[in-house]
């Protein structure tokens, strides 16, 4: 019994890590895209769209941790910009409720598409616009 806990536990260490690793890997990329935005400034706020949608079929979990049930990164946590503030270090400005909706219903947003294909991240009127889905 002990030893199948022993290996429990570190298969379940060794997941929380790759996880970490892959999370990291993520919100570095999502923030060099940002700062890379075309016209992007630093004192721009930042308007996440449908940020609780977040998805990206290329990051997966392997099949080595099926066991524990893990099937996907947990993109979609809510302690999300926590996370990018703590292991990236970017905490931008963001916008209240009813900026994001105005940005959420303009046409050209609409017609953005989503993270983390090209043309998910825009500057429009001094805000940088991160698409992260549609509207249903």
């Amino acid at each position: 019994m002990s030893i199948w806990f022993a290996r429990l536990c570190e298969e379940t260490y060794y997941m929380n890590s790759v996880v970490q690793k892959r999370l990291e890997s993520y919100y570095s990329a999502l923030y060099t895209r940002i700062i890379s935005a075309p016209g992007f400034k630093d004192e721009y706020p930042v308007c996440y769209i449908h940020p609780e949608k977040k998805t990206d079929l290329n990051l997966t979990v392997t099949d080595n941790f099926e066991s524990l049930g893990a099937r996907s990164i947990p993109l979609d946590d809510f302690a999300w910009r926590n996370f990018l503030k703590e292991w990236v270090g970017f905490d931008p400005k963001g916008v209240d409720g009813d900026t994001e909706y105005y940005y959420r219903t303009l046409p050209e947003v609409k017609e953005m598409s989503c993270y983390p294909d090209d043309g998910s991240i825009r500057v429009i009127e001094d805000v940088v616009v991160v698409k992260f889905a549609d509207e249903e």
